[in-house]
């Protein structure tokens, strides 16, 4: 076998051409190749040791070429809904819960000392609870009831005097007279009796609404529904109570001023709180 042929069979198994001509030249050491390299049919896809020696640098650039894109991204953010808090409502509620220990139903009259004013709130209240149920009664007779009343205990009062409340002797008062009698009734008494009427029903009203209004922040919504109602109603109570003073220039009254206690007015503007989203 000559140098060229082994040459030769080592390029077409596969060998590179260094390795080759090294391999050959053991064999053959005096043996020296031509001085043009010759072509060799190649079976295989041949790459030149240049081109292996490149390789890993262009994989390097199209590796690194996404995290540069990575890097380029502009950053976005996601903003997040801010959590609704309720402690203004929650407090307005503790708020209300107190005030109701303060006193509603009551009697006072800068003509009376404190101890004619408790004699008269007692006589007075009793003889309401007694007169709505429509039975004959005497003043020895009635039961003593302990005022000034607060909140819990005026709903109790206007409680038992509603479901006690006679309405068949409307119906009889109001068959015998004849229309001549309702125009005489001045304006003064009958605001005076609905801003009554709203007095006894104030106390209930309020532990109403405040239930609502502790629903309201349990389903995660602000009562403020809630305050503008019991904002309206002590407004409303005012208004009626200012246009119904009765008695002559002497000795007047008026449900606001003379049967109201200091919770009717701290409850009702309290409400207030419930339009404060916090």
């Amino acid at each position: 076998m000559t140098p060229e042929e082994y040459f030769s069979g080592l390029i077409q198994s596969g060998t590179e051409y260094h390795e080759a001509m090294r391999a050959t030249r053991m064999y053959f050491p005096h043996w020296n190749p031509a001085p043009a390299q010759p072509q060799y049919p190649v079976t295989g896809v041949q790459t030149s040791p240049y081109q292996q020696v490149q390789q890993p640098a262009q994989s390097y650039i199209q590796q690194s070429q996404p995290v540069a894109q990575y890097y380029q991204q502009p950053t976005q953010y996601i903003s997040k809904k801010p959590e609704r808090t309720f402690y203004a409502p929650l407090i307005t509620l503790g708020l209300v819960v107190l005030l109701m220990f303060t006193p509603f139903l009551t009697f006072q009259h800068d003509e009376l000392s404190n101890s004619e004013e408790e004699e008269v709130c007692e006589l007075l209240y009793s003889s309401i609870q007694y007169g709505a149920s429509g039975d004959d009664f005497e003043i020895d007779d009635l039961d003593t009831v302990n005022c000034p009343m607060n909140g819990f205990s005026s709903t109790f009062y206007s409680i038992e005097t509603i479901a006690d409340l006679d309405t068949d002797q409307f119906t009889d008062d109001t068959s015998g007279s004849d229309s001549d009698s309702e125009g005489d009734v001045e304006s003064e008494e009958a605001m005076f009796g609905i801003s009554l009427i709203m007095l006894f029903l104030a106390p209930i009203i309020y532990l109403l609404l405040s239930i609502l209004a502790l629903v309201s922040v349990g389903l995660k919504k602000y009562p403020t529904l809630v305050g503008a109602l019991q904002l309206i109603y002590v407004i409303l109570f005012l208004v009626f109570s200012s246009m119904g003073v009765i008695g002559d220039g002497d000795f007047e009254l008026s449900a606001g001023g003379n049967f109201a206690g200091i919770g009717m007015y701290l409850i009702g503007f309290a409400s207030i709180g419930y339009f404060i989203r916090k």
